[in-house]
């Protein structure tokens, strides 16, 4: 073979991700740095497979490279997709615009993209994936000097790969406690070793060599990581030049890595902030597609999970994060929209930095589903890590996360989805029921056939300051909030067993209002065995703390707990807003 093509190129690309994601099991086991996340087979995997899904090869070599690279910048996952991306990125702005390239000038851009990598990070850490890519490019570039056998060359300059993958081993600590190579660098290395047997054989389907399986779960033991969150995020119209935005994200955390150029760049940082990151991010660029990982988390439920049962909600259940801990509840965010700007619900935006945007009066937020993507892989991760999971979404009449939590099962016995038709408070308290029930030793079956009693049982009683934040985002028509305001009515918002919002009643004061949701709670516990309630609120804690005060001389019951109502609830609720949710059971 003595010229590259698009054709070419394509394949040998394929090849390589198909031998990746054979081994993604593997390169997750070593992964232990720069934090034992046990994630970079799945990252890289999946960024691998997502951009082969979504790219189309040309018979131009150069047309094939900016297709491959620019799905890239999108598909780019974990740190260590984001550096092969780069990576990609600078062999297509080096790549000449020519249908075919011989293969010394494909080298040539090969070995020129390396210094695309490195500048792309903030610390570039020698003894990592870098490193081997490094040293191959420039074997390759040495090799392809001599001869134009492009097998030749790739036999050479792999046997240099895994010399370089060998050595990760003695330069890093971390590495060397555990006893294993950097999982990222092992990860190029086999993407290396599928494209060599595409080279030999011609063909895409084949066996791989399996890598040995490792024991390293005294690495894993305890979270070590400096920094708790993984963030990603696809930004346009930046203010900066890239290398700038890098160092001035040096601040928040650490692995600050980027895909792409001014116009498109991919971001990925490890930080304790996601919330003050992407404030500072919304300040410099546009915000698209976000992703947040939580890596102490990841490795709780890989390595200290205390179930058999897994569960999973969305974030408009508003349930304290202590709780959330403590029954090891997994939770998928919801998106908020303020303009071009994305945020994931108590994640990258909190209910101040909420109210600050809302203030401005620049943007009026949305609230949008999640991507189908987060809400599969948030699906595939616990499952792969408990006997049988439970699936509790906001109601299905509010948004879509119970229709994508389905698609995302498909149907497995083993993972149940259930409509709680509530939202905020009451769904939170649904969902700390099953936590409970779950804690306690309750089967998987038997908590599945509670869940109706328990979700007819929930009720949420909403003391609505004002209607005009319904009317913004659509939930009140324009009309019904003119006559509301013109008569000053205090709306009481509930939702029908359906799950659909209803005004409850309606006050001409919020004394009035505060009485009615006093009397409809105390009627309600009245009815069976109060499991619990507890009291949200949107900036109005004092408010709150009535309703607590009140309702526990009458319940004899302080409440489970008093929180900030979620950010995708308080889009509709507005300022001011304070929800009483609680649960009755038939008996205890």
């Amino acid at each position: 073979m003595l010229y590259i093509d698009g054709r070419r190129l394509y394949k040998a690309f394929l090849a390589g991700s198909q031998s990746v994601f054979s081994q993604r099991e593997y390169l997750n086991e070593i992964n232990v740095f720069p934090v034992p996340d046990a994630d970079t087979g799945a990252n890289l995997s999946a960024t691998l497979k997502n951009i082969v899904d979504a790219s189309e090869y040309d018979l131009c070599l150069k047309t094939t490279a900016n297709n491959l690279a620019e799905n890239a910048l999108t598909m780019a996952r974990g740190n260590s997709g984001i550096i092969f991306s780069q990576f990609l990125f600078g062999i297509s702005q080096e790549l000449e615009n020519e249908k075919r390239q011989t293969i010394k000038k494909f080298s040539a851009a090969i070995n020129k993209a390396v210094s695309y990598m490195y500048r792309s990070l903030l610390n570039p850490v020698e003894g990592t994936m870098i490193t081997v890519i490094r040293d191959w490019a420039e074997s390759f570039h040495h090799h392809s000097e001599k001869t134009n056998d492009l097998l030749k060359i790739f036999e050479q300059s792999l046997v240099k790969a895994k010399e370089s993958l060998v050595e990760t081993q003695t330069r890093l600590a971390a590495l060397k406690k555990a006893g294993v190579v950097d999982a990222g660098g092992m990860g190029f290395v086999v993407f290396l070793e599928g494209i060599l047997k595409y080279l030999k054989t011609g063909k895409l389907e084949f066996s791989y060599i399996k890598h040995q399986s490792l024991s390293v779960e005294h690495v894993h033991e305890e979270y070590q990581g400096e920094y708790r969150y993984c963030c990603e995020t696809l930004l346009t119209n930046l203010k900066k030049e890239p290398e700038e935005l890098v160092n001035d994200l040096g601040r928040f955390g650490d692995s600050v890595a980027i895909a792409g150029g001014k116009n498109r760049l991919h971001l990925h940082i490890h930080s304790n902030a996601p919330t003050e990151v992407f404030h500072f991010l919304s300040q410099n660029a546009n915000i698209g597609s976000v992703k947040v990982d939580d890596m102490k988390w990841q490795h709780i439920i890989q390595e200290k999970r205390k179930y058999k049962t897994g569960l999973i909600t969305d974030s408009a259940a508003d349930i304290p994060l202590e709780l959330i801990e403590k029954y090891q509840i997994n939770r998928i965010p919801i998106k908020i929209i303020f303009g071009e700007d994305i945020y994931l619900d108590k994640v990258t935006i909190n209910p101040e930095m909420f109210y600050k945007l809302i203030d401005s009066g620049e943007q009026f937020p949305r609230s949008s589903q999640p991507d189908p993507a987060q809400v599969s892989s948030t699906i595939d991760f616990v499952s792969s890590h408990y006997s049988q999971v439970i699936n509790i979404s906001i109601s299905s009449q509010l948004s879509g996360v119970y229709n994508l939590m389905n698609q995302a099962v498909k149907g497995e016995d083993n993972v149940a989805v259930f409509d709680s038709r509530h939202l905020s408070v009451s769904e939170g308290l649904l969902v700390l029921r099953v936590a409970e029930a779950i804690d306690q030793g309750m089967e998987y079956q038997e908590i599945l056939e509670n869940l109706s009693d328990w979700r007819s049982g929930s009720w949420i009683f909403t003391d609505i300051h004002s209607l005009n934040y319904m009317v913004r985002g659509g939930r009140v028509s324009p009309l019904k909030g003119k006559i509301v305001k013109l008569l000053n009515l205090k709306p009481i918002v509930s939702l029908d067993d359906k799950g659909k919002a209803i005004a409850w009643g309606k006050s001409f004061s919020r004394k009035a209002n505060f009485d009615k949701i006093i009397k409809l709670v105390e009627e309600k516990a009245s009815e069976g065995y109060l499991w619990n309630y507890a009291i949200v609120h949107a900036q109005s804690l004092s408010r709150a703390k009535k309703y607590a005060e009140e309702l526990e001389s009458i319940l004899n019951k302080e409440p489970m707990y008093i929180m900030d109502i979620s950010p995708v609830v308080g889009v509709h609720n507005g300022p001011g807003a304070c929800a009483v949710g609680l649960l009755i059971e038939k008996e205890k």
